[in-house]
């Protein structure tokens, strides 16, 4: 077991192997594009993944993901808080190795070498976890009055497609 900092690479084979658990922190710093989707910055990510093996022997990384990110709600603009908790739930495969067809609970994550780039596993599951539109829950929306005239456009009737019918039938 790992407290404190997270090595930026893990094996993550020889840990599904060792059945090992993994929990510490990834530094804000590292979450480069976090960053840009954040206002100012979001904070260290908490983690915990267990690397194991299913029955069917499988490589199995389960966990969760904690951090704050530090973001503008998109309908007052105001400065906004989310509070990131995700579950991990991921099967390590080789790159080029076979994917089992029944795994419907997990997603995959190709392993290139036997390294696993954790900053990139963590920022990819707080990135998912995030919502495509962040807004407050309860927000009141300022209505802007840019002083604009309003010009109102009366319609002109349409035409009905009939009345020359109607004109040729009164000719007879």
């Amino acid at each position: 077991m790992s407290r404190g900092s997270l090595p930026l690479y893990v094996e993550p084979f020889r840990l599904c192997d060792a059945d090992a658990r993994l929990s510490g922190k990834v530094a804000a710093a590292r979450l480069e594009r976090i960053s840009e989707f954040a206002v100012g910055t979001a904070d260290d990510v908490s983690v915990e993944l267990h690397f194991s093996r299913d029955a069917e022997g499988r490589n199995r990384i389960n966990g969760t993901v904690r951090t704050v990110v530090h973001t503008t709600c998109e309908r007052c603009l105001e400065p906004l808080d989310l509070d990131v908790d995700a579950d991990v739930a991921l099967m390590a495969v080789a790159v080029g190795g076979k994917v089992p067809e029944t795994v419907e609970d997990v997603n995959i994550v190709e392993v290139e070498d036997e390294r696993l780039s954790l900053v990139a596993l963590v920022e990819e599951e707080v990135l998912l976890a995030l919502p495509p539109f962040p807004v407050h829950e309860s927000c009141d929306m300022v209505a802007y009055d840019r002083g604009e005239e309003r010009v109102v456009v009366k319609e002109q009737p349409k035409a009905n497609p009939f009345d020359v019918l109607a004109k040729l039938k009164q000719k007879d």
